[in-house]
């Protein structure tokens, strides 16, 4: 692997120290004390009690999470529908985008003003955003040869980034504050299977891998194996819920949602997303409020997440059909007034959904700004900014007005 260094506002480079001493001050406090990194959870209030739960029953697993779901999106500002006031801002990946291959994972860092892109063209890349125009945005980014980065994530912690590949039978992490990559342990279960999909849980403890109609579940921290999800089609996407590592969404290709306590494998609710053709992608609200369903007929149904842990056959409360071809992509802001859905397909195929009217915004893609074929989505932690990846490695930043806060 290869670490890129980063340069100064004068474009100068930085040396070795120097260099050490900015990333220090990016993520760590000024004691040189081990970081006190951000702990997420539910409204900012729900205790570690419930993710370490010890009682194996998915009912009783189902009716915790009800008790939480749709608590925080009364807690902000409301957003206006109709119009977005929104804003293109200035390219931060200007001079550091390399071959032109789709970006396949895109991420704001938990607590700092750090963004951090990859792709097929095997470059992690990280970005420091709200920096005067005229300042050097650009971090560093890591090489990983012959290695096409298909997921990347940040730990809960935003210490580390998780890496995988399809061409690779093994996870990397990158530690941020060393500077180091490591090859993760591969358990001897997952030895013949590769690593290109993955979604960690909201506390940093678990990872599930996809692989076709399985998923595997490992822990986070010493790759110690779980156990594996065998559904009965292929799986097209996997989430775990959020604040509550114990429970696994999967949607298959034939259109079923399936739900797992990865306490009892064998044991899981299924429904069907309403019309489904072929799923393709599924999303959960950050405060567990709403499911999103994708398709490949370019349809989004939207869930109460409510209705679907107490019916089999829920209803959704809204059809997103503003979008003709494949859904890739979809992504909620952190208090659910935002839904993000996008197609790969064509050009400027992404839509924002006010989530509390059900409408789309009507000024959104702008008209006079090309975002090319969109493959990743992503907001900032508290909704300031939303980045956009294409198929050609191009990142596309905007400042979202109505939220005050990184």
């Amino acid at each position: 692997m290869q670490i890129r260094k980063a340069t100064d506002a004068l474009n100068q480079k930085l040396t070795p120290k120097e260099y050490e001493g900015r990333l220090r001050q990016l993520f760590c406090h000024s004691s040189g004390a081990a970081p006190a990194w951000s702990q997420f959870s539910l409204c900012g209030k729900k205790e570690t009690q419930h993710a370490e739960s010890d009682d194996d029953d998915l009912q009783d697993a189902v009716r915790e999470i009800t008790t939480f779901t749709g608590k925080c999106v009364t807690g902000s500002r409301s957003l206006t529908k109709s119009v977005i006031s929104v804003k293109r801002v200035n390219n931060i990946t200007h001079g550091h985008r390399f071959g032109k291959k789709p970006m396949r994972a895109l991420q704001f860092h938990p607590s700092r003003k750090v963004l951090m892109c990859a792709g097929e063209n095997g470059l992690l890349s990280l970005f420091e955003v709200d920096l005067p125009e005229t300042e050097e945005a650009f971090l560093q980014s890591i090489h990983f040869k012959a290695l096409p980065i298909t997921s990347a994530s940040f730990t809960a912690d935003g210490s580390k980034i998780i890496v995988g590949s399809k061409k690779k039978k093994s996870l990397f992490c990158y530690d941020l504050m060393d500077a180091k990559v490591m090859q993760m342990r591969t358990p001897y279960e997952m030895t013949k299977m590769h690593m290109g999909r993955f979604s960690l849980s909201s506390d940093g403890k678990y990872i599930a891998v996809l692989a076709y109609n399985e998923v595997h579940v490992l822990t986070s921290v010493s790759s110690e194996y779980i156990g594996v999800l065998t559904a009965s089609a292929k799986i097209a996407s996997v989430q775990f819920f959020p604040n509550d590592s114990s429970t696994i969404f999967t949607l298959e290709e034939n259109g079923q949602v399936l739900i797992w306590n990865i306490r009892k494998l064998k044991e899981q609710q299924a429904f069907y997303d309403e019309g489904s053709v072929k799923g393709t992608v599924i999303q959960i609200s950050e405060n567990g409020q709403y499911i999103a369903c994708g398709s490949s007929t370019g349809i989004v149904n939207l869930y109460d997440s409510a209705d679907v842990l107490k019916n089999s056959l829920p209803r959704p409360v809204k059809a997103l059909d503003n979008l003709t071809t494949s859904i890739d992509c979809m992504a909620f802001n952190n208090d659910s007034q935002i839904l993000s859905v996008s197609s790969s397909v064509k050009n400027n195929s992404i839509r924002l959904m006010h989530v509390g009217s059900r409408t789309v915004y009507t000024n959104f893609p702008p008209r006079a700004v090309s975002l090319g074929k969109v493959t990743v989505t992503d907001f900032s932690p508290k909704s300031a900014y939303m980045g956009v990846g294409d198929d050609k490695g191009f990142l596309s930043l905007f400042r979202l007005s109505h939220f005050t806060t990184y």
